[in-house]
């Protein structure tokens, strides 16, 4: 079976969709029996991680580069820019992005990570988008249960597979720990997150003796007016670091903390506290259902749970909690690898396209 896979985000955006793509193929090109693959990349945005970052094999992997505007797939599609033509033949494709490339009848399988927001453009797009997959692929049973409702894809078309969780460890190196301890939030720092409650947890803490600083490892994306200087002038800055290190970096400033801070209003994949506890760093998690669904699977993890929606007083107590722990070892994640995850999107495939 030959398969082709919109591979734009897998230079051009590190985190996230990125990285999910990138993990992925690499971990298909290595399996024994591996598909005939194809990887689309159209776009004009510069790579962002060398190609040797990519794990692909120097030969056997056919990669369409076209450098033209990312607006100008569902133009151009039509007239012949498509993968269907331009890496025929293929069975089928994945896509990582609603409406992207341009198909035409070219059967296809979707990635749904995160649930837009009910009743928002985004959920309208990615309704049209999922009406002619073949399948909808879901990184949780709680994520599985809620599409077909809110996207309306029939139940049979959703297909649940294992989010790999082992690509930090590959790569870390030596595993030291934090001059001074501290405890990292990881992923894009915005409302979604409780960017502003989480700060106002920390404060709390700190006022109360806590002894562990924060590391803040993502981007600001602007929807949280004056957040970044509400942390740089308050009474605590000095135990607050903003950083954005290179993707080959991260895995040494994860596993140097302590302990790992994770809120959200709403995740689908629970990669995210699964990176962490690989590395051997506690996770203080909201108890959302995906993360509670994947440590059910790890009885050697024992994170820390907050309540949905929790106060900064409860935050407080449960980072003293935190304090109180030893440093963790890494925990294998056995039914979380990139390997597991490839095996499974390629048996979802076949069952599709072959």
């Amino acid at each position: 079976m030959r398969l082709g896979i919109d591979y734009r985000l897998a230079t051009t955006h590190a985190p996230g969709l990125g990285r999910y793509c990138r993990e992925l193929v690499r971990a298909l090109v290595a399996l024994e029996d591996p598909l005939s693959l194809a990887l689309w990349d159209w776009g004009t945005a510069s790579s962002k991680l060398p190609d040797h970052a990519l794990g692909l094999p120097a030969q056997g992997v056919q990669r369409v580069r076209i450098p033209l505007p990312t607006r100008w797939q569902s133009k151009l599609g039509p007239l012949g820019m498509h993968p269907g033509r331009l890496m025929r033949p293929l069975d089928g494709f994945h896509r990582i992005q609603p409406d992207r490339p341009w198909l035409g009848q070219l059967p296809f399988t979707s990635a749904v990570v995160e649930l837009p927001t009910p009743g928002s453009p985004a959920q309208a797009r990615l309704r049209r988008d999922l009406e002619s997959a073949q399948a909808v692929l879901v990184f949780s049973r709680a994520v599985a249960a809620r599409v077909p409702g809110e996207l309306g894809v029939e139940p049979q078309k959703v297909v649940q597979v294992p989010v790999g969780a082992d690509h930090w460890w590959r790569d870390l190196g030596e595993r030291q720990p934090a001059p001074k301890p501290q405890v990292v939030v990881l992923g894009a720092l915005r409302k979604a997150r409780r960017i502003e409650t989480l700060l106002a947890g920390m404060q709390a803490y700190w006022s109360q003796g806590g002894v562990l600083d924060l590391c803040l490892l993502g981007t600001l994306t602007g929807d949280v007016p004056g957040i970044e200087r509400a942390w740089q002038t308050g009474p605590n800055a000095s135990k607050i670091r903003h950083a954005l290190p290179p993707e080959a970096e991260l895995p040494s400033w994860v596993a140097a903390s302590h302990g790992l801070l994770h809120l959200a209003v709403d995740e689908g994949s629970p990669v995210t506290p699964l990176e962490a506890v690989r590395l051997g760093v506690h996770p203080v998690l909201e108890s959302l259902p995906a993360f509670r669904e994947a440590f059910a699977q790890l009885p050697g993890a024992a994170p820390i749970w907050l309540e949905r929606d929790p106060q900064p007083e409860a935050i407080a107590a449960a980072l003293f909690a935190l304090e109180a722990r030893p440093r963790a070892e890494p925990l294998a994640c056995p039914e979380f690898t990139w390997e597991a995850s490839a095996r499974a999107h390629a048996a979802a495939w076949k069952r599709c396209f072959a």
